[in-house]
């Protein structure tokens, strides 16, 4: 038909509108007989995580899906080798549909020539997040991810131009771009968006691409998903949103990795690797991550790493124990508070933080460090206390391990205390490359396009402005959010001597001293700090 590129919406394996959405799947002759070849097995005939066939169904049926997206790439290659193919990828957060393993759809390292698709889902402030999951994915071709000009239910034209302005600065920021769709009826309200848009857009798309600078990665972890995560789907999603929040709002910088990446031991060039509460994890990858250790690296795990193996089946012994220093286990409760031991890392007066959540009940081993104590709460009396988080000198490496499931409760319960916290203990355990001071809300991320240069992206993004709910149950609708100027802000590198810092927009020069710091003078939406190094 002689398209430039074709974008395969609702890619997923056997798609037949059911509730819940693509359940139960397909088992038609031509899957029994293959399932049957592939694994000696008679095929599942309904969703059942009780059965181990249903559970090794998952995998294979990931495999399946991905051949059929590479034949499609391939066959559109044939015809038009200068045709682009983009895949939607419906594997994310989505505010009440539960979209994981049932849509076939994996969380791995896939290699294609292809564009990596998603869905904003009407949240802009999930841009950064998913052009991280794609870019981890290994499309070829570039990131996007998709967002309506309207209120979407119906398509009107209340379209507020900020919120998408805000998420395609934020899809660039972290490397990929936004498309938007209209309505039939909706068009002609909307050029003014676009116009907006491509004013913005155009002259910093010279700053697109790059490799990202690596500091910390975290694992976006599919068999825990899958296996773990049954009773409490969204628990996986916001620990990795939780994630990325707490490094954005310190000021630091993470890319995406998953459990393929940790099986092949593709995680070395992370100085830091934040597991958070990997249940799911096979002998082999736990061995991969004592190798990592051992070499130098930073592991930080929670709650109930390591527990059970890549079906979601306990192993006799936590396989990250002897890693992570922990002689036993047993459940503790939701309701506690830390109290800071160490007092470098206390960040406000009380040397209490506030973190209500999962937690186990965790003893040391004798050679860690306890820098947080637990302490279980009651109403207004102390229950009981015991090590609540401690770090593991490991080879030329470190553990981290917490008792509390962190990272979804900074999602859902932000505290400043917790990110101050954070950062204070990541710059103490494995200093960043670069620091940024600057509000909390200034999103930063960094790549290099050729040797000798860094651009920092700075992107101002203080939120939607809702009061409640929390995040807005609005849809598409446009939110709103307002943008204030921020600044002085500085920039502290760590790695090297900086030469010349300017705009990558308005070429102004910025000062630089003793090499290694930066300062902004103001920051309006966006820009990109251009460093040369000697």
């Amino acid at each position: 038909l002689g398209f430039d590129g074709i974008w395969f919406d609702g890619s997923t394996f056997s798609n037949h509108s059911t509730q819940p959405m693509f359940q139960p799947a397909c088992c038609c002759d031509y899957c029994r007989k293959r399932f049957l070849q592939d694994t000696g097995l008679e095929i599942p005939t309904r969703v059942d995580f009780e059965s181990r066939t249903f559970r090794r169904f998952l995998p294979w049926r990931y495999g399946v899906l991905m051949e059929v997206w590479r034949g499609v790439v391939d066959a559109a290659r044939e015809a038009n080798p200068r045709a682009t193919i983009a895949f939607n990828n419906y594997r994310r957060r989505n505010s009440g549909i539960r979209l994981s393993w049932n849509t076939a759809i994996p969380l791995r390292r896939i290699d294609l020539d292809a564009v990596m698709s998603c869905e904003l889902d009407g949240f802009s402030g999930q841009a950064d997040i998913q052009m991280k999951i794609c870019r981890a994915m290994g499309g070829r071709k570039g990131l996007e991810t998709w967002l309506a000009a309207a209120d979407y239910h119906p398509w009107v034209p209340d379209v507020e131009p900020l919120n998408h302005m805000q998420a395609s600065l934020g899809c660039l920021s972290a490397g990929g771009m936004l498309s938007v769709g209209v309505g039939q009826r909706t068009t002609a309200y909307t050029k003014g968006m676009f116009s907006k848009l491509h004013s913005a857009l155009d002259p910093r798309m010279p700053y697109l691409g790059g490799k990202p600078i690596p500091y910390a990665a975290t694992l976006v972890s599919q068999q825990s998903m899958d296996y773990d995560g049954q009773n409490d789907p969204d628990n996986s999603w916001d620990a990795a949103h939780g994630v990325n929040e707490l490094m954005q709002h310190a000021h630091l910088l993470s890319e995406v990795v998953f459990d393929d990446d940790v099986e092949r031991g593709d995680i070395n060039d992370f100085p830091v690797l934040i597991l958070g509460n990997a249940s799911c994890m096979s002998s082999a990858q736990a061995t991969k991550l004592t190798q990592y250790v051992n070499a130098g690296g930073v592991l930080m795990a929670t709650h109930q790493a390591g527990e059970k193996d890549e079906l979601g089946y306990p192993h006799s012994q936590p396989v990250l124990d002897e890693l992570l220093g922990i002689r036993s286990r047993t459940a503790g409760p939701v309701h506690g508070s830390y109290e800071v031991r160490d007092p470098n890392l206390k960040v406000n007066e009380s040397g209490f933080i506030t973190v209500f959540g999962p937690r186990t009940k965790a003893t040391p081993a004798d050679d860690v460090r306890v820098f947080l104590q637990t302490h279980e709460r009651d109403v207004d009396h102390t229950l009981a206390t015991w090590p609540g988080a401690w770090v593991r000198n490991v080879g030329k490496g470190k553990v981290v391990y917490f008792d509390a499931d962190v990272f979804p409760v900074y999602l859902r319960q932000p505290t400043p205390t917790m990110r101050e916290f954070f950062a204070r203990l990541l710059g103490h355990l494995a200093p960043p490359p670069l620091t940024l001071s600057a509000p909390f809300f200034v999103a930063m991320n960094v790549r290099q396009q050729q040797e000798g240069e860094w651009q920092i992206h700075l992107h101002n993004f203080p939120g939607p402005g809702y009061r409640y709910p929390n995040p807005p149950q609005s849809r598409q609708l446009g939110l709103p959010g307002e943008v204030s100027p921020v600044g002085p802000l500085t920039i502290q590198v760590n790695k090297g001597s900086v030469l010349a810092a300017r705009s990558g927009l308005s070429g102004q020069a910025f000062e630089v001293r003793d090499g290694r710091t930066i300062t902004v003078p103001r920051l309006e939406l966006h820009d990109v700090v251009v460093l040369r190094f000697t």
